[in-house]
C-alpha cells in the first residue's frame, strides 16, 4: 500500500518531465546508505553516558535537473528514505513504580523510520565528467516504527514505541559525482547532516551513501 501511494505521488513528476526541453534532465536513483547519530563532545559532559551504532538504510526517488549556465545546474526531486540507527543513554533515571522509586537505568532506542525527501541543490560541472553538488533537503517522517526499552538497575524492563514530537527536518547535503555517458549512469558519494534533533535531544542524525542514478 505504501509503495502504491508513493508511485501515485510520482505521477505528476513524470508528467512535468515529459514537457522538458533539451536543457532539462530527468533521472531515477537508488542510494545505499550508512545511517547514524552524531554525538558532540558537549553532550557527553551533561552527565549522560551516550553511545550510538550506525545501521544500513537506503533512499530512492526521482531527480529533475535544469541547466542555468554553461557549467551550472539546479536540481530538485522527490524521494523516499528508509532510515535505521541505534542509540543508548546510560545514567538515565526513570520512575516506573511508586514502591521502588527512581532508579538508575539504561534507555535503548532502535530507530526505524520512513521519510519523504524533497531536495534542492546546485550542481557545478568540474572536468572530465566530474561534478560537485551542494544544497539542502527537507525531510518528513511519515511513519515511525522505532522501539524503545528502558532497563532499570534492578532488572526491570519497559518496552514501548518511540514517539516523535517533531517529524520535519532540514538536512544540508554535499556530494561529488562522476557521469558515465555510455551507460547513462552516474555514481555520487553523498553526505547529509540533519539540523534538528528530533530523534533524540543529545544527537544529530546523519547519513552517508553512494547515490547511483540512471539518466533518461
Amino acid at each position: 500500500m505504501k509503495n502504491l501511494i508513493f508511485m501515485i505521488a510520482m505521477l505528476p513528476v513524470f508528467g512535468i518531465a515529459q514537457k522538458y526541453s533539451s536543457n532539462q534532465k530527468l533521472s531515477v536513483y537508488l542510494t545505499p546508505e550508512i545511517n547514524g547519530l552524531m554525538i558532540s563532545s558537549s553532550d557527553l559532559t551533561q552527565g549522560y553516558d551516550l553511545s550510538s551504532k550506525s545501521k544500513s538504510g537506503f533512499s530512492l526517488g526521482i531527480d529533475m535537473e535544469r541547466k542555468l549556465a554553461d557549467k551550472l545546474s539546479l536540481r530538485t526531486g522527490l524521494g523516499y528514505g528508509y532510515k535505521r540507527c541505534f542509540h543508548e543513554i546510560g545514567n538515565w533515571e526513570t520512575l516506573y513504580d511508586p514502591k521502588v522509586g527512581v532508579l538508575d537505568a539504561i534507555q535503548q532506542t532502535d530507530f526505524e523510520l520512513h521519510e519523504v525527501q524533497v531536495p534542492i541543490s546546485v550542481k557545478y560541472d568540474l572536468f572530465d565528467r566530474w561534478y560537485v553538488s551542494a544544497g539542502i533537503e527537507t525531510n518528513y517522517i511519515f511513519y515511525n516504527s522505532s522501539n524503545e526499552i528502558t532497563i532499570a538497575s534492578d532488572g526491570h524492563r519497559e518496552n514501548f514505541k518511540s514517539h516523535l514530537d517533531v517529524r520535519v527536518n532540514i538536512a544540508p547535503m554535499i556530494s561529488l559525482g562522476y557521469y558515465i555517458p555510455k551507460i547513462k549512469l552516474s555514481v555520487e558519494p553523498q553526505f547529509n547532516y540533519y539540523l534538528f534533533r528530533n530523534l533524540t535531544f543529545q544527537s544529530n542524525f546523519y547519513r552517508f551513501g553512494m547515490k547511483m542514478s540512471y539518466h533518461f
